[in-house]
């Protein structure tokens, strides 16, 4: 595979009634997703992740995940307004970075806010970065993220993760 940059995009405003994805990287021998680089006259406004709306029961709203590839850095991305608003029992996600596969995944320097649920019953409906799979062989490196959290939901057994991390004896 090659190396593959995806930076400075502007992804907003879709929904559908099964998984939405603003960003979903499959493969690659490095890759490298960020909003901006470090230059003053760049803001991160302007290049965001936001407004992707899923509304099926089991389905994923997710800005941007990494299901594949060698080496990965996430970095300095603005990622806000993802939602899922089915109502009932919910087994779907609503997830600001999803890391699913990859050999090194490196995420550092983003904001991620205003993830929502409304109806969920869940008790982890909302993930602001999920490392959903973990082997020997995958090293998640995850720093300086800020993630805010404020959702609320009428359903019952509703909760939420800043990081989440599945269980591995192994996850590193």
């Amino acid at each position: 595979g090659a190396q593959m940059n995806v930076y400075q995009n502007s992804v907003n405003t879709f929904s559908s009634l099964g998984n939405v994805y603003g960003i979903f990287v499959n493969g690659g021998t490095l890759v490298n997703i960020y909003q901006h680089q470090n230059n003053p006259s760049v803001s991160a406004n302007n290049y965001s992740i936001y407004g992707l709306v899923s509304s099926g029961a089991n389905t994923f709203s997710t800005a941007l995940r990494i299901a594949g590839g060698t080496t990965s850095n996430v970095y300095s991305n603005n990622i806000y307004n993802i939602s899922n608003l089915f109502s009932g029992t919910f087994t779907g996600l609503v997830e600001g970075i999803s890391l699913t596969a990859g050999t090194t995944n490196t995420v550092y320097n983003n904001t991620i806010g205003k993830l929502t649920a409304p109806n969920a019953s869940s008790l982890d409906a909302i993930r602001g970065i999920d490392v959903y799979l973990a082997t020997a062989s995958m090293t998640n490196k995850i720093y300086f993220n800020s993630v805010y959290l404020d959702a609320v939901s009428i359903g019952t057994n509703f909760g939420t993760s800043a990081v989440y991390q599945v269980s591995s004896a192994t996850a590193t």
